[in-house]
């Protein structure tokens, strides 16, 4: 067992690609994994579970969902799918899981982004992240 014994990890996006390989190796390190989810009865969800995740719903449209299962974690792997021709709902979904995170005193925040760093690039799905990213800093800033 790692030095997370005990400890929780909150996967936002558990159902997905990436977040669904998040949960393998976390669960695989012998993490406790919550995966976040629309619907927890999903086949997707289900294949989830069956990794050793417990899945709990949350709306990335809504911070009290995310902060009810966002609820004595120690841990969170975020990542924002993209919302094509709607970056703007992209960034406040991004934006109310960095606030819900900073609610809950989560301890440590990785954000799965894309694209370069610092410099706006005009492709959308880059962009939008960069702005998430200055979210997940400003509300994070308080653990360093």
């Amino acid at each position: 067992m790692n030095s997370g014994e005990g400890k929780i990890i909150v996967v936002v996006g558990a159902t997905g690609r990436q977040g669904r390989e998040v949960v393998r190796q976390l669960v695989g390190q012998g993490w406790r994994v919550k995966g976040v989810t629309r619907n927890p009865e999903s086949k997707k969800a289900a294949a989830v579970r069956a990794l050793g995740a417990e899945l709990v719903p949350a709306d990335l449209d809504d911070i009290q969902t995310l902060e009810s299962a966002f609820q004595g974690a120690y841990g969170l792997y975020a990542m924002q799918p993209p919302i094509p021709g709607k970056p703007e709902n992209e960034i406040q979904q991004g934006k109310n899981v960095a606030l819900a995170a900073h609610k809950m005193k989560i301890q440590h925040v990785v954000y799965g982004s894309a694209g370069p760093e610092k410099i706006k690039t005009g492709i959308e799905q880059w962009d939008t992240k960069l702005e998430v990213t200055q979210a997940m800093l400003s509300r994070t800033a308080w653990l360093a």
